[in-house]
């Protein structure tokens, strides 16, 4: 359903910029004509089907801006929940390791929403750590997760500009 939500996205701001296209060079070929011949009797009936036809194209632009925005909403919160599984994969998944290392270092970037997203997602596993260490052991949860305060390097590659 998203998929098809994007593509209609896309067809609308396709027609909105083919709409806008057509309104600004017709508006050129009315001003040549208004010129050439000023005392033209239906000068004022084409000029206001031009203006009721610019009204349409900004009340459909009003309604592109609104749709892209809606999208992007809810783009973001697709992105957001995706990286968060890649967060909880890191370390498993090398598909997801690179994708985030890639991601992080690419956009000077941490985390799905925040560098902090690090601190609250497990994705430190028990078997990368020595098991008898109290301090292990209290950070520990049920599930044999871990959740520390820590991130992975490329959440600290960012490049100067």
């Amino acid at each position: 359903m998203f998929q098809v939500t994007v593509f209609l996205l896309y067809g609308l701001i396709l027609f909105q910029a083919y709409a806008m296209k057509l309104h600004y060079t017709s508006g050129l070929r009315l001003i040549t004509l208004l010129l050439q011949s000023p005392y033209w009797p239906r000068a004022s009936v084409v000029t206001r089907v031009w203006l009721a036809s610019g009204i349409m194209v900004a009340a459909n632009g009003i309604l592109v801006y609104a749709a892209c925005r809606g999208t992007l909403k809810a783009l973001m919160k697709e992105l957001s929940s995706s990286l968060r599984i890649g967060i909880s994969q890191y370390l498993t998944e090398p598909t997801w390791k690179r994708l985030m290392d890639t991601m992080q270092v690419e956009l000077n970037c941490c985390g799905a929403d925040t560098p902090s997203d690090w601190h609250e997602i497990p994705w430190l596993n028990m078997d990368f750590f020595n098991e008898d260490n109290n301090l292990i052991m209290r950070l520990a949860g049920p599930d044999s997760r871990l959740v520390f305060p820590v991130s992975p390097y490329s959440c600290c590659m960012f490049i100067d500009p």
